[in-house]
């Protein structure tokens, strides 16, 4: 009974992750079909394609990353998974090699998470009764919150706008600049501070915070862009589902008296007496 129940959440855990990673992929292929994207553009200037074959080959892979999803759930082959993390990487890596937007050196740091929800999944069917899936996670959701605390350290233009908008329309005054930059610098130190704590400790409310955060901080693209945030809402669904997940398996865990994932210390030496 102990196992059906374990199988039981450890099926809702995957229902969870399976749902973010649906909104990401539908928020991805959308905003690439709109608006095409940094691969577009490396494509195009780096590769030396034609505009038209950049945007034919964009459109192409775009149409096989809406396909992975259903071709995943449907016939359970992981080179799906395996696509719909190497288009969520390839975004990232293309935006820094094309120094395209404020805090380009940051963006793979920031979008790790996205990176990591898909192998999460592959881990997860892969190795049964394991953590390993848990801990590609945590290494995600603090890669996420680690870029995102170097880009608020650099006062990103964005986060700022977010600040002051949300303080005039929410909170009834006009925040000063000078006040907005000292905010950022505590967001981002305590973003910082939260990253590495999601991978050296085991206390489970850092993941709650985290989730809280996560989901805060993606409702804020809908309260600024309004109708057209819907897609970045989305396509941030891993920043506060991940952590969501851990928070409920930790917890689960403590509750059965079972021990908490490993640190990344704990992992590497479990592995290195596997090998010996």
């Amino acid at each position: 009974m102990q196992l059906e129940g374990q199988g039981n959440f450890r099926a809702r855990l995957r229902f969870l992750l399976l749902a973010a990673l649906f909104f990401q992929i539908i928020a991805q292929a959308y905003d690439g079909l709109k608006h095409s994207t940094s691969v577009n553009s490396i494509l195009f200037m780096n590769i030396g394609l034609s505009d038209g074959a950049a945007n034919f080959l964009e459109q192409v892979l775009l149409f096989i990353l809406i396909a992975s999803f259903p071709a995943y759930i449907i016939g359970k082959k992981k080179i799906f998974l395996w696509y719909m993390s190497l288009w969520s990487l390839a975004l990232p890596v293309s935006t820094f090699f094309l120094h395209s937007n404020f805090g380009y050196q940051f963006a793979l740091f920031s979008q790790f998470a996205r990176v990591a929800l898909p192998l999460s999944l592959l881990l997860l069917d892969n190795l049964k009764g394991r953590d390993d899936w848990a801990l590609i996670l945590r290494i995600g959701i603090a890669a996420t919150f680690f870029g995102h605390g170097l880009e608020a350290l650099s006062l990103h233009p964005k986060f700022l706008d977010f600040l002051m908008d949300f303080s005039e329309v929410y909170l009834g005054f006009e925040l000063l600049q000078n006040h907005a930059y000292t905010i950022l610098y505590v967001i981002g130190v305590i973003d910082l501070a939260v990253a590495l704590l999601a991978l050296v400790t085991r206390f489970n409310m850092i993941f709650l915070y985290m989730a809280l955060w996560g989901l805060i901080t993606a409702i804020c693209r809908i309260t600024y862009f309004e109708g057209s945030g819907i897609m970045p809402f989305m396509v941030r669904s891993a920043h506060w589902v991940i952590p969501l997940v851990l928070f409920l398996y930790f917890r689960n865990k403590l509750i059965d008296g079972t021990q908490v994932g490993p640190s990344l210390k704990e992992n590497y030496y479990d592995q290195k007496k596997c090998l010996n």
